[in-house]
């Protein structure tokens, strides 16, 4: 509808139902081997609750079986592989997601009263958002209001009006100001997305980037614990890396957001009382040390719901 706005117009890749992860992932795949400079996916959230989606895949297996939170551990196991192929990808991708406005009830002069958000949600998973560099949403006047940026700098790319070419313009200016190489965030995070893989992953990561080394080895206590939160290790882990690193402070450390997300998926994949105890216990400590914020909130808001619900079982 817009190519006639757009320099140079744009392609389309056409995905239609089922809206599986797994589709999602090839297309972003197909973009990639295309060369493409940025990719926009309209919308992301027909991968959560359109045709053959996360929420569509769990009504399933439950409709063929007994309700209950198992069925959505296969579902939220392929979101999270579309998550990762997201967060992994070298191409610069813009999400779209409709959004809705969020009913609840609270209480009124001692009555049950449904009252609507005077903001809206987006419609996919509720720890989705955390993964993105920024967020902004849309409102009925066709302006924006930025809810999240990932660095101070790029608030000055979003305008208080309506955003436009220029807008990207500026996004595009900011992400190559960088381009000299990666900074040790982004170094950071991507030892940490090859360490929740395993020992085995993150041993061919760390051999094939040794000048990304000396900046993961400041947190690699907290490599190590990721690790260890995959499979059994030996006792050293990360023997035969180059360099020698001290261990000392057993200080819990902080969360960062990849990792709450990660600590999300494990406690709505839990199945029994037991499991879930045992994945709490796992995290505690790092749980507790985070700082307070929304994203805490929400995570705790998933714990207790998740908690409530296998009383039940």
């Amino acid at each position: 509808m817009y190519a006639d706005q757009i320099p140079g117009g744009y392609d389309v890749l056409d995905l239609e139902a089922p809206f599986s992860p797994q589709r999602y992932i090839e297309a972003v795949t197909a973009g990639e081997q295309a060369n493409y400079d940025i990719l926009i996916i309209d919308s992301a959230s027909h991968e959560w609750e359109g045709i053959g989606g996360v929420c569509d895949m769990a009504a399933t297996r439950e409709a063929k079986g007994k309700a209950g939170l198992h069925n959505w551990k296969q579902p939220k196991a392929e979101h999270q592989k579309f998550v990762a192929k997201l967060l992994q990808s070298k191409t610069a991708i813009i999400i779209n997601m409709r959004a809705k406005f969020k009913t609840r009830q609270v209480k009124v002069n001692g009555k049950n009263e449904v009252v609507k958000d005077n903001y809206t949600s987006p419609i996919q998973s509720e720890d989705f958002i955390f993964e993105m560099t920024a967020h902004a949403e849309i409102l009925l006047d066709h302006t924006i209001r930025l809810t999240k940026e990932g660095h101070p700098d790029l608030k000055t790319c979003f305008p208080k009006g309506m955003i436009s070419i220029a807008t990207g313009e500026a996004i595009a200016k900011w992400a190559h100001s960088g381009a000299e190489g990666p900074s040790a965030v982004e170094i950071h995070e991507e030892a940490r997305m090859a360490a929740r893989q395993g020992k085995d992953a993150f041993q061919t990561w760390w051999t094939n980037n040794p000048s990304k080394r000396t900046h993961a080895k400041t947190i690699i206590t907290e490599l190590q614990r990721l690790t260890e939160g995959e499979q059994e290790l030996d006792a050293d882990p990360f023997a035969g890396m180059e360099g020698e690193v001290t261990q000392t402070d057993t200080t819990a450390i902080p969360m960062d957001s990849k990792a709450m997300s990660e600590f999300v998926t494990q406690i709505e994949a839990c199945e029994t009382s037991d499991a879930f105890n045992a994945i709490l216990g796992m995290h505690e400590e790092r749980f507790k040390a985070t700082p307070d914020s929304d994203q805490k909130q929400a995570v705790q808001n998933i714990i207790d719901k998740t908690s409530a619900e296998l009383a039940l079982i």
